[in-house]
């Protein structure tokens, strides 16, 4: 009305004008505003019994919203530390992945049994046992790959005829094998 007043006749502005020079009724905007809030009472009497039931069926709701929400952040909060610790643990095994590929193989040449073994065991913390203590001073060319683990070096060791290395308990056991002779 304001941007376009032409739109108006003399008439329905004046009659605007009046409308806004008046005093506005407060008391009659009073009695409307209590006859729309009486909506809960009955016959001037407060409705008590269904205002108590909403407020308990309100108050058991809010908890149940709580509740689903701690739950809810609770079980996010968990799958996000499992894929911190999975993700944690695959660096970790990485890591060792990189850090044994980078272990170049060790090559013995002509080099005593005693020798070669002192250095495998200490580098998979290991004791040695030699149930015969000649064998010691046997020499060998070999090429033990730390990165394959005592296993491997063990079966390497085991191809030699009159050699036999097991491995127990953090312990390798060095026995003497009585070669078989072929009966051709």
């Amino acid at each position: 009305m304001q941007e376009h007043p032409e739109l108006y006749t003399e008439h329905q502005l004046e009659s605007l004008m009046e409308q806004l020079d008046k005093e506005p009724d407060v008391d009659a905007a009073w009695q409307e505003f209590e006859s729309k809030l009486s909506l809960n009472t009955d016959a001037g009497k407060p409705m008590r019994w269904y205002s108590s039931m909403r407020k308990i069926a309100a108050a058991v709701v809010g908890i149940l919203l709580v509740s689903v929400a701690t739950f809810a952040t609770v079980s996010i909060v968990q799958k996000h530390a499992v894929k911190r610790a999975k993700k944690a643990d695959t660096a970790v095994v990485a890591e060792q992945k990189q850090v044994s590929a980078a272990i170049a193989p060790v090559r013995f040449e002509n080099i005593a049994l005693d020798s070669i073994l002192t250095k495998v065991a200490s580098h998979y913390n290991l004791s040695v046992n030699y149930n015969d203590e000649s064998v010691k001073s046997l020499k060998f060319y070999i090429t033990w790959q730390p990165d394959k683990g005592v296993s491997h070096f063990i079966r390497k060791m085991n191809m030699f005829d009159g050699l036999h290395l097991s491995f127990k308990q953090d312990t390798i056991y060095i026995d003497v094998v009585e070669a078989e002779e072929d009966g051709l």
